[in-house]
């Protein structure tokens, strides 16, 4: 297998004239393309080149894999504790799989998303025959089991055939087991809880499919059987569900740069802008004292007497109503430096929604290698304006400092604890 083709976040790779004579002519690519995941352009006549945006993950496409990774080495490891399924992409794209890992936890949450819409629309069924004996007819009356039933003294009941629908299926019995292992797995990787409280609600939709196979037997005769009829089943939504069920059975993953073990027709894509949002509000929320926020939770107007469209939106309101500590924005751009005029327009932004809030603080939250401070000075909205660029790796210490400069209010360490538990 080649090595597979690496494009930073926000970076670029160049593709040789072989491996895009096999990507140019795939659908899968241009759908990358299409939802923003990929930038594609030509740098001279026959070359091209791969452009990454804020996603990081992983694909194969015309034999060829893809892996868009991290540019700060370690960063989704730092923040995949924070990810959630809005910030998780996943694409019918064939993906590479691994040995379990972080992301296993994301793919569980695809899964059962996944598996909820499924049962949302009925689950594959069988006809069947159930034999009842009793002294209430119901059914088609088997004459030989009565015989032998009342040759045993039972001469008051008689015997009769019920025809039933039953959900045993293999598909079925795949389904479960995949669920089954969601339990299993919750205890080697942080299952969110909410994922498997609805695992084992979808668990009783499953009951005549349980037998001693799936609940104790040996997984890889399931896996087998899984991946057999997401094969039959292909580029269906039921395969891609039978596919992801494989996964999770066989206990694999999709981590980057991990040695391939199989293909599943899943790729993966984590949008870092996202993720790096809900680490620093969640880290923020950890070691302040008020509450931490998105804008959207006040309903502030920016015009008096305008509609909901035009609501202050920042993505970090601290404290609360009457008096605002300080509101921020995060973006995953590249530090300004002293530069700042480059991002003019979030600027502006910014110091209208401290006015909407009336808060005296304002501050941008950028990623970077080292902590960093810009302070631009009092705006004329009366906010003090400030940029910050925090170490991914050390986010929580880095936000310590972005709070202490601010003069927020800090948790004490027992409610900073009690908070992360």
């Amino acid at each position: 297998m080649t090595e597979p083709l690496q494009i930073p976040e926000r970076g670029h790779a160049d593709v040789s004239p072989e491996d895009w004579a096999r990507l140019s002519g795939e659908a899968e690519l241009w759908r990358l393309v299409e939802r923003g995941i990929l930038r594609v352009s030509e740098v001279s006549r026959g070359r091209f080149r791969l452009h990454g945006t804020s996603y990081v993950g992983r694909a194969e496409i015309g034999g060829v894999q893809l892996e868009l990774v991290e540019k700060v080495p370690g960063a989704l490891r730092a923040l995949i504790g924070f990810a959630s399924q809005s910030a998780f992409r996943v694409e019918e794209v064939e993906a590479p799989t691994s040995e379990l890992g972080e992301l296993a936890a994301l793919l569980i949450s695809a899964y059962v998303s996944a598996l909820r819409g499924h049962v949302s629309q009925g689950l594959e069924f069988r006809y069947a025959e159930e034999l009842h004996v009793g002294s209430l007819g119901g059914g088609r009356l088997d004459i030989r089991e009565t015989i032998r039933v009342r040759t045993r003294g039972r001469r008051h009941v008689a015997a009769f055939r019920r025809p039933v629908i039953r959900h045993d299926t293999r598909r079925n019995r795949v389904l479960l087991a995949a669920l089954v292992e969601v339990e299993r797995l919750a205890k080697v990787v942080p299952v969110p809880r909410e994922d498997l409280s609805r695992a084992r609600g979808l668990a009783q939709f499953f009951h005549d499919a349980r037998d001693v196979e799936v609940l104790f037997g040996d997984r890889r005769p399931l896996v087998e059987e899984a991946r057999r009829l997401s094969s039959e089943e292909r580029h269906s939504a039921v395969g891609d569900l039978l596919a992801l069920a494989a996964v999770v059975v066989a206990r694999e993953s999709f981590e980057l740069g991990a040695e391939e073990v199989g293909t599943v027709p899943r790729s993966w894509f984590l949008n870092l802008e996202t993720l790096f949002e809900h680490a620093v509000r969640s880290v923020l929320a950890r070691i302040c004292a008020a509450d931490v926020r998105t804008g959207s939770a006040f309903g502030r107007p920016v015009f008096s007497g305008s509609t909901s469209q035009f609501n202050a939106d920042p993505d970090l309101v601290v404290g609360g109503p009457p008096r605002f500590e300080a509101i921020g924005d995060v973006k995953y751009k590249e530090w300004p430096g002293t530069d700042v005029a480059r991002h003019h327009a979030d600027l502006y932004q910014l110091v209208v929604h401290a006015k909407a809030f009336e808060t005296e603080e304002a501050f941008l939250v950028f990623p970077g290698e080292r902590f960093e401070r810009r302070d631009l000075g009092v705006a004329t909205t009366g906010a003090r304006t400030r940029l910050f660029a925090v170490d991914v790796l050390r986010l929580d210490a880095e936000l310590r400092r972005v709070a202490s400069v601010l003069g927020l209010h800090m948790a004490s360490d027992l409610e900073a604890t009690e908070a992360a538990a």
